[in-house]
């Protein structure tokens, strides 16, 4: 769903939705299973209420577990507490510091920042996630829009470029209008009176 990798968005919901399905109804549901479930409810059903119950299941399941974190971080963002969604982000980034899902966790990370205004901050962990991953779209949307808003055009236009060679129908209106665009914390953001 981030990455737009799927062009059909309603079967790709659909499959999903099937897999969250047979996922919940498992005897003994794990840590990763909860975790999976959590961001799927949060992001393709917009339900931050049970993505939380399932993230905080996944954490008592596997204390360890960096997607645990990673799903407490997108449900307290949408349910509105930045401080813990950043938190919980900068926790699941340690914990998978050394893996190749760690730009997942900067993007969290960002995200998070991103929403209190602390824009450095959000700057500083969606560079981190690029480096890791240079063709992770998330972030390039992001650096790209914070760039923007903060009248930094020369670095805004090179994440533009970069963007438009993994994602060539992107456009900031579309950014700003398409509810089904993945850049709903952008869009519920301060940063759109600013661009």
């Amino acid at each position: 769903a981030v990455e737009r990798s799927r062009p059909n968005w309603a079967e790709m919901v659909e499959k999903a939705k099937y897999h969250m399905s047979r996922a919940a109804t498992a005897d003994q549901p794990t840590s990763m299973a909860c975790a999976l479930l959590a961001q799927c409810h949060v992001m393709l059903s917009n339900d931050s209420h049970l993505g939380a119950h399932y993230a905080y299941e996944a954490l008592r399941l596997n204390p360890n577990n960096a997607f645990a974190y990673s799903a407490i971080s997108c449900a307290e963002l949408r349910r509105g507490d930045l401080d813990a969604a950043l938190e919980a982000a900068r926790h699941g980034t340690r914990l998978a510091a050394s893996t190749s899902y760690a730009p997942w966790w900067h993007l969290l990370a960002g995200l998070a920042a991103m929403a209190m205004e602390a824009y450095e901050d959000a700057i500083f962990h969606y560079l981190k996630a690029v480096m890791h991953a240079p063709g992770f779209r998330a972030p390039l949307r992001n650096l790209y829009v914070l760039y923007h808003a903060t009248r930094q055009e020369d670095e805004a236009e090179r994440y533009r470029v970069r963007l438009m060679k993994e994602e060539p129908d992107f456009s900031l209106y579309r950014l700003k209008t398409d509810p089904e665009y993945p850049a709903s914390t952008i869009r519920a953001s301060s940063l759109m009176s600013m661009i």
